[in-house]
């Protein structure tokens, strides 16, 4: 079963310390400008933080990395579009299947953001969204590691008819040319606010594979989301009418410190109960928002990782990480409570101590595992051709994307449920 649990936000947070301190130096890249003073690192720098981060997911059971951003400025990119930048220096830009490469490394999947940016979409055409699509397909779409194509993050697209049709268009198009170029076939999700008067408007009008809200900050009970609740029929009927498997797309606790976990040491273990006890209801699984502690957030979402930092001092410069231009990662501090319930579950926990993430969930739910091929083996594939989907008119009527969209709905559902 491929359980989605987890969530780092390197990527978000180095985006906000560029936004800082107003340079860029990307994490997967080589040195990212050449006029930047001093000057970034000659290499992937950021490697050294998957180094210190990646045993400790794997140590916590993590199967699966979701990242709400990749910079799309990519070498694939400007090398097949050189046309696109002008004045860009293609050794600067990044390469994501390092990334990847780390993750299957340590066993773990990536869900991949291939159009995500609000401003881009807003401001594209479909033959430009189409190029930067193609470019990550063809840097990406092959990787073992890639589980699914992300396309935006808590857009509001249902007041935006022309965005919703771009979304769309960016899902086909992902579908159709990883088809086309790996002959695999690669699910596309969206996540969503959790906004339950919504769900069934977009479980009609967004393309999906997989739907995909960041539903998991209501405390312990998600009984509301699947049985229904006001505005919404719940994901247990929306699931089964409209033939989607439901990914909960960001998980926690919202609280100051540990002031919740303290109360109620083992609120993960009963929060990821509640998903295991929902797989007859179309739910597939669960993220966990987030890895580590993030400052930048407003108060009360600042403490909701399972671990934080403290500094750490290099060992040539003997400055220290919090410095500017210090390139080292800072120390992982593990949380005691939080962290242990996560991996192993609370030893004096024997109600909900055995849902942890390392878990074996077949076993949970009485089910065998098995293996299915993503190969698409099309008899004789073209090249796809774009087309912007529809926005239903005053009666609600509306056509799909045919029948590939449908076959590749069919198949999440038997990856996700392996």
């Amino acid at each position: 079963m491929l359980w989605i649990r987890f969530e780092i936000c390197n990527y978000t947070l180095l985006l906000q310390f560029i936004l800082i301190f107003q340079f860029t130096d990307y994490f997967d890249g080589v040195r990212a400008n050449s006029d930047r003073s001093p000057p970034g690192p000659l290499g992937p720098w950021w490697r050294a933080v998957w180094e210190r981060d990646f045993p400790i997911l794997q140590e916590l059971g993590v199967n699966t990395v979701r990242v709400y951003n990749f910079n799309p400025i990519t070498k694939t990119f400007l090398n097949k579009f050189p046309n696109e930048f002008t004045g860009t220096v293609t050794a600067y830009a990044a390469e994501h299947s390092q990334f990847l490469d780390h993750a299957q490394r340590y066993g773990m999947q990536v869900m991949v953001p291939a159009v995500t940016d609000q401003a881009f979409l807003m401001r594209s055409d479909i033959p430009r969204i189409a190029r930067f699509v193609e470019a990550i397909v063809d840097e990406l779409g092959n990787h073992d590691a890639l589980l699914m194509w992300a396309v935006t993050n808590e857009i509001d697209l249902r007041t935006d008819p022309e965005l919703l049709e771009k979304v769309n268009f960016a899902m086909d198009y992902l579908r159709n040319y990883t088809l086309q170029r790996w002959n695999r076939l690669i699910p596309c999700t969206a996540a969503l606010v959790d906004n339950p008067e919504d769900y069934e408007f977009y479980a009609q009008y967004l393309k999906v594979d997989v739907f995909t809200t960041n539903a998991g900050y209501r405390s312990v009970d998600f009984g509301p989301l699947f049985d229904g609740e006001t505005d919404s029929i719940g994901w247990k009927a929306l699931s089964s009418k409209y033939n989607l498997p439901l990914l909960i797309g960001e998980s926690g606790m919202h609280q100051v410190g540990d002031a919740e976990t303290l109360v109620r040491p083992n609120w993960v273990n009963q929060q990821y109960k509640q998903i295991l006890d929902r797989v007859q209801d179309g739910c597939v699984g669960l993220v966990y928002f987030e890895y580590s502690d993030e400052p930048l957030k407003p108060l009360y979402q600042q403490t909701m990782g399972f671990v934080n930092f403290t500094a750490a001092r290099d060992v040539f410069t003997r400055r220290w990480s919090t410095e500017p231009d210090v390139w080292v990662p800072d120390r992982v501090i593990r949380k005691p409570i939080v962290f242990q319930a996560l991996k192993g579950g609370l030893e004096e926990d024997t109600v909900f101590g055995r849902y942890h993430f390392n878990v074996d969930e077949f076993s949970l739910l009485n089910r065998n595992a098995e293996t299915i091929s993503v190969s698409g083996n099309p008899t004789n594939p073209t090249t796809p051709q774009p087309s912007i989907p529809r926005i239903p008119d005053e009666g609600g009527q509306y056509s799909n994307s045919g029948s590939l969209l449908l076959f590749a709905s069919s198949l999440v559902m038997m990856l996700l449920l392996l």
